[in-house]
C-alpha cells in the first residue's frame, strides 16, 4: 500500500485548516477584563480575518490587532472608538468626536471615561477603547495611542459565553457539595 497520497492529503488538510483558523477565522480566549460586559474573561472570540479586505474598519468595531508600532506582539481585543480625522475629547465622564457626543449604547448607564488628553487620529490609524474603561489599558494610556490599520487581524463576529459556562459549573458543584455536606 502506498501511504504517500494519504499522507500529502493530511499535510494539505492541515496546511488548509491552519491558514484559516489563523488567518480567516481567528479564535482566541479573552484574558483580561478589559471588555466587560462585552466579553467576560475566558469567553472565546470568534474573528473574521478578511473583514476589513474590502472595506474600512467602523467606528464600534470590536477589533483584534497587534500594537506594532509600539513594538508590542501581543493580541490585542478592543472597539473602535476614533477613525481617521477624528478629534477625540474626554469631558466630564464621556468621549466626544469632533465635538459631538458619542453615543455608547454597549456601555452600562454608569459607566465613564476619563483622560486628560485630546488626540486626533491620524491617517491609516485607529483610536481603540476598552469597554470596561476603568479597567482598561487602551489608547488613552498608550505612549503610541494609534492602532495601525495593518496591524488590525480581524473583527470579532461571535463569541462563546464560556465565562457563563463555568459560572453554571461552579455553581452546580457548589450546589452539590452543599446538599452532600448536609447528608451527614
Amino acid at each position: 500500500m502506498n501511504i504517500w497520497p494519504v499522507l500529502f492529503r493530511m499535510v494539505i488538510t492541515f496546511l488548509v485548516a491552519s491558514f484559516i483558523l489563523f488567518f480567516v477565522i481567528p479564535i482566541g480566549r479573552i484574558s483580561s477584563g478589559s471588555m466587560e460586559p462585552t466579553l467576560m474573561v475566558n469567553d472565546i472570540g470568534i474573528c473574521y480575518g478578511l473583514a476589513y479586505l474590502n472595506q474600512e474598519p467602523q467606528r464600534g468595531d470590536v477589533v483584534i490587532f497587534t500594537q506594532t508600532n509600539a513594538g508590542d506582539d501581543e493580541t490585542w481585543i478592543k472597539r473602535i472608538v476614533g477613525i481617521p480625522g477624528d478629534y477625540i475629547q474626554f469631558l466630564d465622564g464621556y468621549v466626544y468626536i469632533d465635538g459631538k457626543l458619542l453615543e455608547e449604547s454597549y456601555l452600562g448607564a454608569d459607566m465613564r471615561t476619563f483622560c486628560d488628553r485630546d488626540f486626533e487620529v491620524p491617517e491609516n490609524a485607529y483610536f481603540v477603547l476598552g469597554d470596561n474603561r476603568i479597567n482598561s489599558w487602551d489608547s488613552r494610556w498608550w505612549e503610541q495611542p494609534y492602532v495601525l490599520e495593518e496591524d488590525i487581524k480581524g473583527k470579532l463576529v461571535a463569541s462563546i459565553p464560556l465565562s457563563k459556562l463555568i459560572d453554571a459549573i461552579k455553581e452546580n458543584i457548589l450546589n452539590i457539595h452543599q446538599n452532600d455536606c448536609h447528608k451527614f
